[in-house]
């Protein structure tokens, strides 16, 4: 019986290694560094989780050792009851009980608050982790020699891979007069090196209320507003401590209750997170609007997903918009757009100076705050004409081409 006790003690073991691995991996970063801000344990979390081959390398170590003594006591339960079972079934039963009970179970558990149980498992983790710190340091340095080959081998397919979209426009042959296909094709690949703060909607320009407004005055403030919002962060306490997000159109079926009963849970994002990855934690989430946080954890803005399809297949007008163009009109922009990418579209040069944005160029050659009808002269090649400005910042202009 005490090969089938120690059996038992070593599975329940195995179970909290797995959920121990599953709450790390999924735990939201941005959030605990959220919560970090509050308590001392989750920094040292934080802290933790950012050197992920430390505990993958203690968990799979660990389990690896459990697994094999789970293996030896049932089998030694089987010799000690004279049980006639073939290896390959033993082998069966074994696998079967470990990877039910030791890896989808409890996983299966940990997998809906992550966070949670992650700050639960921390602290044995890490001590297990100094227990077999020598073993680890070990193994680990074993594979980087091992992998430096291969890790060459990788460089070399990511240095491919950023040939790629050279490769793509040179063989995709498009025609003069469809050029919209290589825009989109050049905005895929833009989303994977630009970050969240690049497209974000600044705080300063957010409208935002507090949670204790009421449903009557937040309908006021609504009516007199000229724009159209259907999501507005809501905080408490502190612009920085956003509670939820109230969508317009829960107010409508909800009536006059209180704010914070009707508060959807936000998806936080780091500022400095690609937007390929904010794409696909949107999709993971089913959600199309984000909370921005920066590198201290404050509220640093909003992003939708029309932000991120504005990248690749550029700006979406609003059906509102009256912008008369004309034969000469090359494109409208936005004042944010990364200088960089202004001059790669339009092709011209711009010398560098202390702006990164086209908003902050205008700035830069007029030598004081823009203007609604401001022109400015790009490389004799192209205008830009100030359509938009709002605190003093070019939100929209009207690009045309300099006819000689």
């Amino acid at each position: 019986m005490f090969n089938l006790f120690f059996a038992f003690i070593f599975l329940i073991f195995s179970s909290f290694l797995s959920a121990s691995e599953m709450s790390f991996v999924s735990s939201n970063k941005v959030f605990i560094k959220i919560l970090s801000n509050r308590s001392k344990h989750y920094l040292n979390l934080l802290d933790f989780l950012n050197k992920p081959q430390n505990y993958l390398y203690t968990i799979l170590i660990s389990n690896n050792l459990t697994n094999i003594l789970i293996t030896t006591f049932i089998e030694k339960f089987f010799l000690y009851k004279n049980l006639n079972i073939s290896p390959i079934l033993s082998t069966i039963y074994i696998s079967l009980l470990v990877m039910i009970f030791g890896e989808v179970f409890p996983k299966y558990i940990v997998s809906e608050k992550s966070e949670t149980f992650a700050l639960l498992f921390f602290y044995p983790v890490k001590i297990l982790y100094f227990v077999l710190f020598p073993l680890i340091k070990i193994i680990s340095g074993s594979n980087r020699i091992f992998l430096r080959r291969e890790q060459k081998n990788y460089n070399r397919m990511m240095l491919e891979s950023e040939n790629i979209k050279e490769l793509l426009l040179k063989n995709l042959n498009f025609k003069d007069d469809v050029g919209i296909e290589e825009d989109i094709v050049k905005g895929i690949f833009k989303i994977k090196d630009r970050k969240v703060k690049d497209i974000s909607v600044k705080r300063k320009e957010v409208l935002m209320i507090p949670s204790d407004v009421k449903i009557e005055d937040l309908k006021d403030i609504l009516k007199s507003s000229k724009k159209i919002y259907s999501r507005i962060p809501v905080w408490e306490d502190s612009i920085d401590n956003i509670l939820g997000v109230l969508n317009i159109f829960d107010i409508l079926k909800s009536g006059n209750v209180e704010i914070k009963k009707i508060l959807r849970k936000p998806l936080f994002v780091s500022e400095s997170v690609s937007i390929g990855n904010l794409l696909k934690e949107m999709n993971d989430f089913q959600e199309s609007f984000a909370i921005v946080i920066d590198e201290y954890g404050g509220f640093e803005g909003i992003v939708t997903k029309e932000d991120i399809v504005e990248v690749i297949f550029g700006d979406i007008e609003d059906e509102h918009d009256e912008i008369i163009e004309n034969d000469y009109t090359l494109g409208i922009e936005k004042g944010e757009i990364p200088i960089d990418d202004f001059c790669e579209k339009y092709n011209v040069k711009i010398e560098n100076g202390h702006f990164t944005t086209l908003s902050g160029y205008i700035v830069y050659v007029l030598k004081r705050f823009p203007e609604k009808n401001d022109i400015v002269i790009v490389d004799n090649k192209i205008k830009i004409i100030v359509l938009e400005v709002k605190n003093m910042v070019v939100k929209k202009v009207k690009v045309e081409e300099i006819v000689k």
